[in-house]
Protein backbone atom coordinates (compact mmCIF):
# COMPACT_ATOMS: atom_id res chain seq x y z
CA UNK A 1 0.00 0.00 0.00
CA UNK A 2 1.22 3.49 -0.75
CA UNK A 3 2.58 5.68 2.04
CA UNK A 4 0.19 8.40 3.16
CA UNK A 5 0.66 11.65 5.00
CA UNK A 6 -1.27 11.04 8.21
CA UNK A 7 -1.10 14.73 9.06
CA UNK A 8 -3.12 15.42 5.91
CA UNK A 9 -5.53 12.50 6.33
CA UNK A 10 -8.84 14.26 5.71
CA UNK A 11 -10.74 10.96 5.58
CA UNK A 12 -10.28 10.44 9.31
CA UNK A 13 -11.34 14.02 10.07
CA UNK A 14 -14.56 13.54 8.09
CA UNK A 15 -15.20 10.18 9.79
CA UNK A 16 -14.79 11.71 13.25
CA UNK A 17 -17.22 14.49 12.36
CA UNK A 18 -19.80 11.92 11.24
CA UNK A 19 -19.16 9.95 14.41
CA UNK A 20 -19.75 13.05 16.53
CA UNK A 21 -23.16 13.50 14.91
CA UNK A 22 -24.05 9.85 15.49
CA UNK A 23 -23.10 10.24 19.15
CA UNK A 24 -25.36 13.27 19.40
CA UNK A 25 -28.16 11.21 17.88
CA UNK A 26 -27.84 8.62 20.69
CA UNK A 27 -29.23 11.24 23.07
CA UNK A 28 -32.33 11.60 20.88
CA UNK A 29 -32.84 7.96 19.86
CA UNK A 30 -32.42 5.03 22.21
CA UNK A 31 -30.11 2.63 20.34
CA UNK A 32 -31.29 -0.82 21.42
CA UNK A 33 -32.29 -4.19 19.95
CA UNK A 34 -35.93 -3.16 19.75
CA UNK A 35 -35.04 -0.21 17.53
CA UNK A 36 -33.16 -2.44 15.06
CA UNK A 37 -35.92 -4.93 14.22
CA UNK A 38 -37.93 -5.51 11.07
CA UNK A 39 -41.24 -7.16 11.97
CA UNK A 40 -43.50 -8.32 9.16
CA UNK A 41 -47.27 -8.03 9.05
CA UNK A 42 -47.37 -11.71 9.96
CA UNK A 43 -45.54 -10.93 13.20
CA UNK A 44 -42.32 -12.66 12.10
CA UNK A 45 -38.95 -10.97 12.55
CA UNK A 46 -36.84 -10.66 9.42
CA UNK A 47 -33.54 -12.55 9.47
CA UNK A 48 -30.19 -11.23 8.28
CA UNK A 49 -30.31 -12.98 4.90
CA UNK A 50 -33.88 -12.10 3.98
CA UNK A 51 -34.56 -9.66 1.18
CA UNK A 52 -35.84 -6.28 2.36
CA UNK A 53 -39.49 -5.84 1.33
CA UNK A 54 -41.59 -2.74 0.67
CA UNK A 55 -42.60 -0.71 3.71
CA UNK A 56 -46.19 -1.97 3.40
CA UNK A 57 -44.95 -5.48 4.31
CA UNK A 58 -43.88 -4.44 7.81
CA UNK A 59 -45.66 -3.41 10.95
CA UNK A 60 -42.35 -2.27 12.42
CA UNK A 61 -38.99 -1.16 10.98
CA UNK A 62 -35.86 0.22 12.63
CA UNK A 63 -36.14 3.87 13.65
CA UNK A 64 -35.50 6.36 10.86
CA UNK A 65 -35.49 10.13 10.48
CA UNK A 66 -34.24 12.78 8.10
CA UNK A 67 -31.08 12.93 10.20
CA UNK A 68 -30.36 9.19 9.93
CA UNK A 69 -31.03 9.40 6.17
CA UNK A 70 -28.59 12.28 5.89
CA UNK A 71 -25.91 10.45 7.88
CA UNK A 72 -26.30 7.27 5.79
CA UNK A 73 -25.89 9.21 2.53
CA UNK A 74 -22.86 11.17 3.73
CA UNK A 75 -21.24 8.07 5.22
CA UNK A 76 -21.63 5.99 2.07
CA UNK A 77 -20.40 8.85 -0.10
CA UNK A 78 -17.26 8.83 2.04
CA UNK A 79 -17.01 5.04 1.68
CA UNK A 80 -17.07 5.42 -2.10
CA UNK A 81 -14.30 8.03 -2.01
CA UNK A 82 -12.14 5.94 0.31
CA UNK A 83 -12.64 2.74 -1.69
CA UNK A 84 -11.55 4.52 -4.87
CA UNK A 85 -8.48 5.89 -3.10
CA UNK A 86 -7.54 2.47 -1.67
CA UNK A 87 -7.72 0.92 -5.14
CA UNK A 88 -6.08 3.77 -7.02
CA UNK A 89 -3.69 2.40 -9.64
CA UNK A 90 -5.04 -1.13 -9.09
CA UNK A 91 -7.44 -1.37 -12.05
CA UNK A 92 -5.69 -4.38 -13.56
CA UNK A 93 -5.72 -6.23 -10.23
CA UNK A 94 -9.41 -5.38 -9.74
CA UNK A 95 -10.24 -6.71 -13.21
CA UNK A 96 -8.34 -9.91 -12.47
CA UNK A 97 -10.39 -10.56 -9.35
CA UNK A 98 -12.05 -13.92 -9.96
CA UNK A 99 -15.53 -12.85 -8.93
CA UNK A 100 -15.52 -9.73 -11.11
CA UNK A 101 -16.51 -9.83 -14.80
CA UNK A 102 -13.55 -8.43 -16.72
CA UNK A 103 -15.88 -6.56 -19.11
CA UNK A 104 -17.82 -4.88 -16.34
CA UNK A 105 -17.12 -1.20 -15.64
CA UNK A 106 -15.06 -0.83 -12.49
CA UNK A 107 -17.65 0.55 -10.11
CA UNK A 108 -17.45 0.72 -6.32
CA UNK A 109 -18.86 -2.80 -6.02
CA UNK A 110 -15.99 -4.24 -8.10
CA UNK A 111 -13.45 -2.38 -6.03
CA UNK A 112 -14.98 -3.55 -2.75
CA UNK A 113 -14.87 -7.13 -4.05
CA UNK A 114 -11.16 -6.69 -4.72
CA UNK A 115 -10.56 -5.33 -1.20
CA UNK A 116 -12.53 -8.24 0.26
CA UNK A 117 -10.24 -10.66 -1.56
CA UNK A 118 -6.96 -9.12 -0.47
CA UNK A 119 -7.91 -8.14 3.10
CA UNK A 120 -10.78 -10.51 3.95
CA UNK A 121 -12.98 -7.49 4.67
CA UNK A 122 -16.03 -9.74 4.72
CA UNK A 123 -14.52 -11.57 7.73
CA UNK A 124 -13.56 -8.55 9.88
CA UNK A 125 -15.67 -8.18 13.01
CA UNK A 126 -16.64 -4.79 14.46
CA UNK A 127 -17.92 -4.46 18.04
CA UNK A 128 -20.11 -1.71 19.45
CA UNK A 129 -18.22 -0.01 22.29
CA UNK A 130 -20.28 3.17 22.68
CA UNK A 131 -21.60 3.33 26.28
CA UNK A 132 -24.74 5.10 25.07
CA UNK A 133 -25.87 2.16 22.93
CA UNK A 134 -27.77 -0.60 24.70
CA UNK A 135 -27.70 -3.66 22.49
CA UNK A 136 -27.97 -7.05 24.20
CA UNK A 137 -28.27 -9.36 21.18
CA UNK A 138 -24.90 -10.56 19.95
CA UNK A 139 -25.85 -9.91 16.31
CA UNK A 140 -26.26 -6.21 17.14
CA UNK A 141 -23.33 -5.85 19.54
CA UNK A 142 -20.86 -7.51 17.17
CA UNK A 143 -21.16 -7.85 13.41
CA UNK A 144 -19.28 -7.94 10.09
CA UNK A 145 -20.24 -4.81 8.13
CA UNK A 146 -19.02 -6.11 4.75
CA UNK A 147 -20.70 -9.51 5.07
CA UNK A 148 -24.31 -9.29 3.88
CA UNK A 149 -26.68 -10.73 1.32
CA UNK A 150 -27.66 -8.31 -1.44
CA UNK A 151 -30.85 -6.34 -0.78
CA UNK A 152 -31.06 -7.82 2.72
CA UNK A 153 -31.73 -6.00 6.00
CA UNK A 154 -27.94 -5.66 6.42
CA UNK A 155 -27.15 -4.35 2.91
CA UNK A 156 -26.44 -0.74 3.86
CA UNK A 157 -25.09 0.13 0.41
CA UNK A 158 -28.30 -0.86 -1.38
CA UNK A 159 -30.25 1.13 1.20
CA UNK A 160 -28.01 4.15 0.55
CA UNK A 161 -28.65 4.01 -3.19
CA UNK A 162 -32.39 3.60 -2.63
CA UNK A 163 -32.53 6.64 -0.38
CA UNK A 164 -30.25 8.69 -2.63
CA UNK A 165 -32.32 8.12 -5.76
CA UNK A 166 -35.86 7.95 -4.35
CA UNK A 167 -35.96 9.27 -0.82
CA UNK A 168 -39.72 9.86 -0.61
CA UNK A 169 -40.45 6.17 -1.25
CA UNK A 170 -37.44 4.71 0.57
CA UNK A 171 -37.05 7.04 3.53
CA UNK A 172 -37.58 4.09 5.90
CA UNK A 173 -34.36 2.54 4.55
CA UNK A 174 -32.36 5.46 5.89
CA UNK A 175 -32.70 3.98 9.36
CA UNK A 176 -30.28 3.67 12.24
CA UNK A 177 -29.57 -0.02 11.51
CA UNK A 178 -28.21 0.73 8.02
CA UNK A 179 -26.58 3.94 9.21
CA UNK A 180 -24.63 2.22 12.00
CA UNK A 181 -23.45 -0.60 9.74
CA UNK A 182 -22.28 1.94 7.18
CA UNK A 183 -20.39 3.80 9.89
CA UNK A 184 -18.72 0.56 10.97
CA UNK A 185 -17.67 -0.11 7.38
CA UNK A 186 -16.24 3.40 7.07
CA UNK A 187 -14.33 3.01 10.33
CA UNK A 188 -12.79 -0.23 9.09
CA UNK A 189 -11.76 1.29 5.76
CA UNK A 190 -10.16 4.20 7.58
CA UNK A 191 -8.01 1.82 9.61
CA UNK A 192 -6.79 0.15 6.43
CA UNK A 193 -6.15 3.51 4.83
CA UNK A 194 -4.02 4.67 7.77
CA UNK A 195 -2.11 1.35 7.66
CA UNK A 196 -0.41 2.09 10.96
CA UNK A 197 1.93 -0.12 12.97
CA UNK A 198 2.00 0.38 16.73
CA UNK A 199 4.83 -0.56 19.05
CA UNK A 200 3.25 -1.35 22.37
CA UNK A 201 5.11 -1.49 25.65
CA UNK A 202 7.83 0.35 27.49
CA UNK A 203 11.48 0.46 26.50
CA UNK A 204 12.27 0.29 30.20
CA UNK A 205 10.69 -3.16 30.38
CA UNK A 206 12.13 -5.17 27.57
CA UNK A 207 9.94 -8.14 28.35
CA UNK A 208 6.92 -6.15 27.12
CA UNK A 209 8.55 -5.84 23.73
CA UNK A 210 9.79 -9.42 23.62
CA UNK A 211 6.57 -11.11 24.65
CA UNK A 212 3.65 -9.92 22.55
CA UNK A 213 4.04 -6.29 23.67
CA UNK A 214 1.83 -6.82 26.72
CA UNK A 215 -1.92 -6.15 27.04
CA UNK A 216 -1.93 -2.38 27.26
CA UNK A 217 -3.30 -1.45 23.87
CA UNK A 218 -6.86 -0.21 23.46
CA UNK A 219 -8.86 -1.67 20.59
CA UNK A 220 -10.97 1.29 19.49
CA UNK A 221 -8.14 3.07 17.63
CA UNK A 222 -9.63 6.52 18.11
CA UNK A 223 -13.31 5.66 17.65
CA UNK A 224 -15.99 6.52 20.19
CA UNK A 225 -18.41 4.03 18.63
CA UNK A 226 -16.52 0.88 17.67
CA UNK A 227 -13.76 -1.54 18.54
CA UNK A 228 -11.98 -4.14 16.44
CA UNK A 229 -10.62 -7.57 17.23
CA UNK A 230 -6.91 -8.13 17.81
CA UNK A 231 -5.18 -11.48 17.38
CA UNK A 232 -1.93 -12.57 19.01
CA UNK A 233 0.44 -14.56 16.91
CA UNK A 234 3.61 -16.54 17.54
CA UNK A 235 6.19 -16.75 14.80
CA UNK A 236 6.32 -20.05 12.97
CA UNK A 237 2.63 -20.95 13.36
CA UNK A 238 0.08 -20.92 10.53
CA UNK A 239 -3.07 -18.95 11.34
CA UNK A 240 -4.34 -18.51 7.77
CA UNK A 241 -7.48 -20.57 8.39
CA UNK A 242 -8.09 -19.45 11.97
CA UNK A 243 -11.54 -17.90 12.38
CA UNK A 244 -10.31 -15.52 15.10
CA UNK A 245 -7.32 -14.48 12.99
CA UNK A 246 -9.50 -13.71 9.95
CA UNK A 247 -11.96 -11.76 12.13
CA UNK A 248 -9.18 -9.52 13.47
CA UNK A 249 -8.17 -6.20 11.98
CA UNK A 250 -4.86 -6.00 13.85
CA UNK A 251 -2.38 -8.58 15.03
CA UNK A 252 -0.05 -8.40 18.00
CA UNK A 253 3.27 -10.05 17.25
CA UNK A 254 6.70 -10.21 18.82
CA UNK A 255 9.30 -7.94 17.32
CA UNK A 256 11.03 -10.39 15.00
CA UNK A 257 14.60 -9.34 15.86
CA UNK A 258 13.93 -9.54 19.60
CA UNK A 259 12.06 -12.79 19.17
CA UNK A 260 15.09 -14.33 17.42
CA UNK A 261 17.27 -13.08 20.28
CA UNK A 262 15.02 -14.81 22.78
CA UNK A 263 15.34 -18.06 20.90
CA UNK A 264 19.13 -17.66 20.82
CA UNK A 265 19.22 -16.99 24.55
CA UNK A 266 17.02 -19.97 25.17
CA UNK A 267 19.41 -22.17 23.20
CA UNK A 268 22.48 -20.72 24.96
CA UNK A 269 21.24 -20.85 28.54
CA UNK A 270 18.37 -23.35 28.44
CA UNK A 271 16.00 -20.73 29.83
CA UNK A 272 15.30 -17.02 29.60
CA UNK A 273 15.45 -15.33 32.98
CA UNK A 274 13.30 -12.34 32.14
CA UNK A 275 13.69 -10.97 35.65
CA UNK A 276 17.34 -10.30 34.82
CA UNK A 277 16.53 -8.12 31.80
CA UNK A 278 17.07 -4.84 33.61
CA UNK A 279 18.40 -2.53 30.92
CA UNK A 280 19.08 -2.07 27.23
CA UNK A 281 22.81 -2.35 27.98
CA UNK A 282 22.30 -5.82 29.44
CA UNK A 283 20.11 -6.73 26.50
CA UNK A 284 22.60 -5.47 23.89
CA UNK A 285 25.49 -7.23 25.61
CA UNK A 286 23.67 -10.54 25.33
CA UNK A 287 22.74 -9.71 21.74
CA UNK A 288 26.44 -9.30 20.84
CA UNK A 289 27.02 -12.99 21.64
CA UNK A 290 24.21 -14.14 19.35
CA UNK A 291 24.54 -14.92 15.68
CA UNK A 292 21.63 -13.38 13.74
Amino acid sequence: MKTINLAANTYWAVYKNLEREVLELTYTIHFSDNQFEYIKNSGERSTADEKLEDLSEYIKTPVYSLKSNDLLIRCCTEIEALVKNLTQGKDDEVKNTLTVDGNRPLDVGCRVTYLKNIWNLDRKVISISCPNMYFTKEENREFIPFDYSKKSINDFYKAYNSVKHERAVNIYKGNIRFMLRAMAALFLLNLYYKDETYKIGSNEKMIDNIIFYGNKHETNYGSDLFSVKIFRISWGEDYSESKDFLASTYIIAPDLTQYILCMELLEMYGEILFGRIQSRTWFDRKRSHCDF
